[in-house]
């Protein structure tokens, strides 16, 4: 049976070289090139802290844990700081 390609992809030389220095470098979880586009990433969103994660369940976890952060603050300290973390929370999960 044959098929019939949808599409040829245009992935450029330097995109696959990119991958293939980070398979060759042994760290395909953190390491250099996560911390450098975390960085972009926050130079770009004006953002202090960053965190890039795997894929969306994680960012899921996350999420629920800031939210669990909140609801302790919510118990623990009074609602000024707690609205402060709470807007922090907000852009967690908007991102």
């Amino acid at each position: 049976m044959s098929f019939i390609p949808l599409m040829t992809p245009a992935i450029p030389e330097a995109a696959i070289e990119g991958v293939a220095e980070v398979l060759r470098s042994g760290m395909l979880v953190q390491g250099q090139n996560v911390a450098a586009f975390e960085s972009e990433v926050g130079r770009y969103l004006g953002a202090k802290n960053v965190i890039a994660v795997s894929n969306g369940t994680a960012t899921l976890h996350l999420a629920l844990l800031a939210a669990a952060l909140v609801a302790l603050l919510v118990l623990r300290r009074g609602v000024v700081e707690t609205l402060l973390v709470a807007g922090a929370v907000g852009v967690v999960i908007q991102m």
